[in-house]
């Protein structure tokens, strides 16, 4: 259909064409379709896994990933031994990003729903030795878009033969001021460095970052005071086994104003094969498509 315009409105045409094209070469995200789109998202920490664990383990993932109930699209997991270069954790583990040490993280995801697009090396210079394990990024899209599943580890608070006298003295809201609490703390006051890091590396893009995994330490914590402001935890249930000490520390964070998600949901399908319960989230992403 042909439309005539008469000089006044061709002159505004004229000043306001400029600053369309303007937004659609440099602002592309904004002008996007903004349906959201729903996905299931979980996080597992594997209690150690290795390669003689691997065929037990590989059973109860496949139940796990293949339970209707739970209807998860993407699993993080956490402790992923390789005690060696030789072992075969393929079979199980689509991606691992090498920490230091020996324990790597994994994501599996289901193919007919989510496209991986790639594992990125943090750029961290900044924050060097910051992290005993370097948190994992996998960019995935889910029906065009893009969302950054940061997987962490963080420090666990205390030494393994005081870990309750040290996770005590957290959840009553004390201080510590020993090494390992210390090095916990500055790990989690550092987190939206990480995610604005992941962020910036995907130039010319609309990223959704979720926050996921094991943070040792309880999510109303006042070391989270910082991440709060940009980031909410899904999680408020216990995810251990341990019934004398109960402690919330494996959770899903997602970024205020991009993402609605329902409270998290802790399942105890993971006994046979962690200390750690299975937590996992129906997560609605409402911001724009990928670039």
């Amino acid at each position: 259909m042909m439309v005539s315009l008469n000089l006044k409105t061709q002159g505004i045409v004229q000043k306001v064409l400029p600053l369309i094209q303007y937004w659609r070469q440099h602002c592309q995200c904004q002008l996007d379709d903004n349906t959201p789109v729903t996905f299931t998202i979980g996080s597992l920490n594997l209690n150690n896994f290795t390669v003689e664990k691997s065929t037990k383990h590989s059973t109860a993932l496949a139940k796990i990933f293949g339970d209707e109930s739970l209807r998860l699209d993407i699993i993080a997991l956490q402790e992923i031994i390789k005690k060696t270069s030789e072992s075969p954790l393929e079979n199980v583990i689509n991606q691992m990003n090498p920490n230091s040490g020996k324990e790597h993280f994994g994501l599996l995801w289901r193919k007919s729903k989510v496209k991986h697009h790639e594992t990125i090396q943090l750029d961290l210079k900044k924050l060097r030795n910051t992290y005993t394990r370097q948190p994992s990024v996998d960019i995935l899209e889910i029906e065009e878009k893009l969302l950054a599943v940061i997987n962490v580890h963080l420090k666990y608070p205390g030494v393994p033969s005081e870990w309750k006298k040290h996770a005590k003295r957290l959840r009553d809201g004390e201080d510590c001021c020993c090494h390992s609490c210390s090095r916990l703390k500055s790990e989690i006051q550092h987190l939206p460095i990480v995610a604005e890091t992941a962020k910036s590396q995907i130039k010319g893009k609309c990223i959704t970052p979720i926050l996921i995994g094991d943070f040792n330490l309880e999510p109303d914590h006042q070391w989270f005071t910082e991440l709060q402001k940009k980031y909410s935890p899904l999680n408020a249930e216990p995810t251990n086994y341990c019934k004398s000490l109960l402690r919330v520390y494996d959770n899903i964070w997602v970024e205020k104003g991009k993402a609605k998600s329902e409270p998290a949901r802790v399942s105890g399908s993971s006994e046979e094969i962690s200390n750690h319960k299975l937590v996992y989230s129906s997560v609605k992403i409402t911001g724009q498509k990928g670039a």
